[in-house]
């Protein structure tokens, strides 16, 4: 035990992981924890800690944990009891709103998902509280099964499935998909989101789970390239500020296939604009979701601006010079890519708000990065077991290889 904290305290995929699960956390705690127990959270807080660098501590971990990790069983669990507190608790939040408290996220996604089936305009009405629907076409679409049929409280957790069994197929065992679970759990920001019906958890699924799954397949089959389209576009239509993401892609990509990479943007491009542009033409005053541009420009002073633009084109060139065509550096980068805007604009926002922690909806920004991180600290912590990467990329490799004289013609061929 001794050596795996020695390890641990200089490790800082931990600290990563912990400081992405526990700031957005520090809201919620201030928010929700009675005064009298807040000397108590520091406490709390190196229990979590220690429980990080117990999970992504590697063939330093005790053996029983190992097995018991190693466990399909503890994965369902896991995920029955994500999916069950949403089912008990959403229906309380979300009887909130009729007293103008409470998330209106989940009330954006399923008045636009009540209005598209019926033939309206998605966007056409507010949310109770007034505010305009920010969700563009995709996510709408994405969470059409789940907003239109009742069973919106199962949305975040469906998600959560989706991404313990991408990481259970890439890694070969179900250590990263408990290891993955079990660190988000760690963070009361995550149940927050999630019994509240925000789609901020969801969102960053969904980026977990098309790089990784992106990085596993490309290029693959004609089925395979026009799947990992999809996945981009719905990453794009996150929100419209995300649409960056789609050239993130395009340079993980680009050091495998450069002509391929090249039809890959040129099909996502035109996908997400189209699909952009086809509910823009329907009613162009009534499309909210570009109203978000405009907040973040209200959000961000003129120092600050300066400050994320430098920032981000740091952060750019990085990824380009360093990106390599591993899981964890996809994930790693891509969460870069997200953290480094997103963090800007959370800090300038806690500066608006004067610094009150209890009110700080800007966490919930870099909450939503904390997937892709976490996702790559699994990854990478259990290569000494359950030997994820070299597992994946053998793989890979393995079906590139076999694949080269005999593959059938994909999308970009």
């Amino acid at each position: 035990m001794k050596e795996l904290l020695k390890k641990s305290l200089t490790d800082r995929c931990v600290w990563l992981v912990f400081v992405s699960l526990q700031v957005p956390a520090l809201r919620a705690i201030f928010k929700y924890v009675p005064a009298g127990l807040l000397p108590c959270v520091p406490v709390v807080m190196v229990i979590i800690w220690l429980a990080c660098a117990l999970l992504l501590g590697g063939a330093a971990v005790p053996e029983k944990v190992r097995r018991l990790l190693g466990r399909g069983w503890v994965l369902v669990l896991l995920l029955v009891a994500v999916a069950v507190a949403s089912f008990l608790v959403y229906p309380v939040a979300d009887a909130l709103k009729e007293v103008g408290r409470g998330s209106g996220s989940d009330d954006a996604l399923i008045i636009a998902g009540s209005r598209l089936i019926r033939g309206m305009h998605p966007y056409g009405e507010r949310t109770y509280l007034g505010n305009p629907i920010s969700a563009p076409p995709g996510m709408v679409l994405l969470a059409l099964p789940f907003s239109v049929t009742g069973l919106y409280f199962l949305f975040t957790p469906a998600l959560v499935l989706v991404a313990a069994v991408v990481l259970r197929w890439v890694s070969g065992g179900y250590t990263a998909a408990n290891v993955f679970v079990l660190l988000m759990m760690t963070s009361l920001c995550f149940w927050e989101l999630l019994v509240i019906g925000s789609d901020i958890p969801a969102v960053g699924l969904l980026f977990l789970v098309s790089v990784t799954v992106l990085w596993r397949l490309w290029p693959g089959t004609r089925w395979v390239g026009a799947g990992c389209v999809i996945l981009a576009v719905l990453c794009m239509h996150t929100r419209i500020v995300f649409a960056y993401m789609g050239i993130v892609m395009v340079i993980f990509l680009w050091g495998r296939d450069r002509a391929k990479s090249i039809r890959f943007a040129a099909y996502t491009v035109l996908a997400a604009a189209a699909l952009h542009l086809a509910f823009f033409a329907w009613d162009p005053g009534g499309y909210t979701p570009l109203h978000l541009i405009g907040k973040g420009d209200y959000s961000l002073k003129p120092a600050m601006k300066m400050v994320a633009a430098v920032l981000c084109g740091i952060t750019g060139l990085t990824m380009i010079l360093r990106v390599r065509d591993s899981v964890v550096s996809w994930l790693f980068y891509a969460w870069l890519c997200l953290i480094v805007p997103l963090g800007v604009l959370g800090l300038s926002v806690l500066a608006l708000l004067k610094y009150d922690v209890a009110g700080w909806e800007g966490a919930n920004y870099i909450m939503l990065s904390a997937p892709l991180i976490v996702g790559a600290a699994v990854m990478r912590g259990r290569s000494g077991q359950d030997q994820p990467i070299r597992q994946a990329q053998g793989l890979r490799q393995d079906q590139h290889d076999s694949d080269k004289n005999d593959r059938t013609p994909g999308v970009y061929d």
